[in-house]
């Protein structure tokens, strides 16, 4: 739905911008929602970053709606694109870490691992809270006999929501081994500190125990610690006859900026310089922030571009890969880069950045093409086919 919905609103803040005779970038500029401003709902917005968004990608393809080609019979425009949208509120998620007399950390959480790489980000997490080496941490795969409650994995939530009940949890774990250590070592609590799987005196380093030796000294041979996070409010709270209320615990925030090539005589878009940028709050993983980004743009081309489910007679006439068009490495932008906007606070909130970029790539798209030649496509994909018909209805063709 929220590829929908941006597909519709971006491409029309392009017309207003038209209309009133602004600059595409400069009017959402001047109606960005900022810090405090009321939403829709009449939430208050908090870690709001679209204006640092708009400036990555305005800055990534540069001033201006058109480029010179080098080649007749083609032109050149350039579209931006933002959009934000909910994480599923209310939900809860439930962590559980268990330190052994190994020295060894295992979380035991329900969040599923379906190749968004998220037992990786979590074990990163873990080891960062933890103070330990990323190779003594273990994420087993999700049983519901020993893994606790996940409300699901979907929604870009499982950094937020349950990296938030595993912070929990590693304050209380972290809370029982600095008083074991307190009474092994003889000093005060506010006395000690954490470092790569030790615990030692401050102003002293080398007084200092191991998570094992600790745990052997106390005749223990683990201890568990358990972190639940519960939002409140979400869409089924808001008053049914206002639609005013909470809507979502944090809302994502993504943006495209592309630079395309069409060619007058074909209607082929080529896409030239493409840059995708998201909140994250804090990134925990900079590789797989840019994969999730990047991946994210080249997935949106198909919607964009490419991907139609085809009926004739109510008959499916192209059931399979060969007749479904689906992007190849040579759809890929000429130039394709991503980044991601960090909050100030160290201790800022942990946004998940899945499909950030998804719903951004087709109108970000669409402005493009309308800089570039002058048409507004209203269906997608936004194929050759479609591309000609209109060029030829306003007789832009070169043909």
């Amino acid at each position: 739905m929220t590829s929908q919905l941006t597909w519709a609103c971006e491409q029309q803040m392009d017309e207003i911008g038209v209309d009133l005779g602004i600059d595409p970038v400069e009017l959402r500029r001047r109606n960005l929602l900022r810090e405090g401003d009321a939403y829709v709902t009449g939430e208050r917005m908090h870690d709001v970053h679209f204006t640092e968004l708009l400036n990555e990608v305005a800055g990534a393809i540069g001033s201006g709606i058109r480029s010179e080609s080098p080649e007749p019979g083609r032109v050149r425009g350039k579209g931006v694109a933002l959009m934000i949208k909910s994480t599923v509120t209310s939900s809860r998620s439930e962590a559980r870490l268990r330190l052994g007399d190994d020295g060894r950390v295992t979380l035991l959480c329900s969040s599923v691992g379906m190749g968004q790489g998220v037992r990786t980000t979590l074990a990163q997490m873990t080891a960062g809270y933890m103070d330990v080496a990323i190779e003594r941490v273990d994420v087993p795969f999700p049983d519901t006999a020993v893994t606790g409650f996940d409300t699901y994995t979907g929604s870009s939530r499982a950094t937020f929501s349950m990296g938030t009940a595993l912070r929990k949890a590693a304050v209380v774990l972290r809370e029982e081994l600095v008083s074991l250590a307190s009474e092994r070592m003889e000093a005060a609590v506010e006395d000690l500190a954490f470092s790569e799987g030790t615990i030692f005196l401050i102003g002293a380093p080398r007084h200092a125990i191991s998570y094992q030796e600790l745990l052997r000294s106390a005749g223990r041979s683990s201890i568990e610690a358990d972190g639940v996070f519960q939002s409140e409010g979400g869409m089924p709270s808001l008053d049914p006859e206002t639609g005013q209320g909470v809507a979502s615990v944090h809302w994502h925030e993504g943006a495209v900026g592309v630079e395309i090539e069409v060619d007058l005589e074909t209607g082929r878009i080529r896409i030239l310089n493409c840059h995708g940028a998201s909140y994250a709050g804090r990134v925990v993983s900079p590789s797989r922030v840019r994969q999730q980004n990047e991946g994210n743009i080249i997935f949106g081309l198909g919607q964009a571009l490419f991907e139609e489910v085809i009926y004739d007679s109510g008959q499916l006439v192209n059931p399979n890969l060969s007749d479904y068009m689906i992007p190849s490495i040579l759809d890929v932008p000429d130039r394709l880069t991503s980044s991601a906007v960090e909050g100030n606070d160290p201790e800022a909130e942990i946004h998940g950045i899945g499909e950030m970029t998804i719903p951004c790539i087709a109108p970000a798209i669409g402005n493009a093409l309308f800089a570039a030649a002058g048409i507004r496509l209203r269906d997608l994909p936004m194929t050759p086919e479609r591309v000609l018909r209109a060029l030829r209805a306003q007789g832009t063709t070169s043909l």
